[in-house]
């Protein structure tokens, strides 16, 4: 089955929207071979907001994923909601598994009646406004990242941003990789590899160096109007002098003079990853949680 990956409807405007929900990451899994389809909601004529479907073929049947969606216009009806939902059921083959991550509560009520099945606890991201002024933003940062990130700026650092080459940088990103195998999940390297080669420009590398060597780098990727941290590595040198305070103030300071409205921090965790956790919270990072997936029969849905 061959589904298209169509662009946001025409006369619904730019939202800010998740990484996942961004046409750039669709593409990035469809090279990674990912069938990704985007479906254009409509309200009768009207445009009201688009979602983006993931599917992939097991054993003869269909597994949709529907994550962090979808992304609607505002002011939109639940009645519309549900239709829209309809929608996007009758674009799935009939054998299918739909998982739905939805991005609001609104959403997840909508979907009581039509079998749907918990699968797993509700999850929190860090998001960090990137709208307020430089002194606003430095404000509601917690005291010690505050001191750490004035520590760093007054040290022997110096921070290059500039677009990754994926090529070139390679031997760095290969830190990375060895740091998560020993210590957390996060995409596989090929993601990185296929977002630089699809969005080059959209792919920022922030280096904090030392002696002009690189001690710590973080690598954000842009998806306008908001940007999400993708992967960073420091080493024992780079955690001394807080480099990871000061990349992530030099990162949001370049995003929000130049416009981005959002720095997504990924998930927080206080029990598996406390320490990391703080970091996020304690840049002046606020938490968002969604509610928890839910499984959805589409066949059951479509004919309601």
């Amino acid at each position: 089955m061959s589904l298209n990956c169509n662009e946001i409807p025409i006369g619904l405007p730019v939202r800010a929207c998740n990484l996942h929900q961004h046409i750039n990451y669709g593409r990035c899994l469809k090279t990674l071979g990912c069938q990704a389809f985007r479906v254009p909601l409509l309200d009768g004529q009207e445009p009201v907001g688009h979602a983006q479907v993931f599917l992939r073929k097991y054993a003869g049947i269909y597994f949709a994923w529907l994550p962090r969606g979808p992304i609607w216009a505002s002011h939109v009806s639940n009645a519309a909601k549900l239709h829209c939902f309809r929608q996007i059921a009758r674009k799935l083959p009939k054998a299918t598994i739909w998982a739905i991550h939805p991005e609001h509560n609104e959403d997840s009520r909508i979907l009581r009646g039509f079998g749907r099945v918990p699968v797993s606890n509700s999850r929190s991201f860090a998001e960090l406004n990137l709208q307020a002024d430089c002194e606003t933003r430095l404000k509601v940062q917690h005291g010690k990242w505050r001191n750490r990130l004035r520590r760093s700026l007054c040290g022997p650092l110096r921070v290059q941003n500039r677009v990754l080459d994926y090529t070139s940088d390679n031997h760095l990103l290969e830190k990375e990789n060895m740091q998560r195998r020993q210590q957390y999940a996060a995409l596989p390297a090929q993601f990185t590899a296929t977002w630089s080669t699809i969005n080059p420009s959209q792919t920022r590398m922030f280096l904090a160096l030392k002696d002009e060597r690189c001690v710590a780098f973080m690598v954000i990727l842009l998806h306008w109007p908001c940007a999400t941290y993708h992967i960073g590595w420091t080493n024992k040198s780079g955690r001394s002098l807080s480099a990871h305070n000061r990349l992530l103030w030099s990162a949001s300071n370049w995003l929000s003079e130049k416009g981005y409205h959002r720095l997504d921090l990924g998930c927080t965790d206080p029990v598996r990853l406390p320490g990391l956790t703080r970091f996020k919270l304690g840049c002046g990072a606020t938490v968002k949680t969604i509610p928890r997936p839910i499984l959805v029969a589409p066949f059951v849905m479509r004919n309601m």
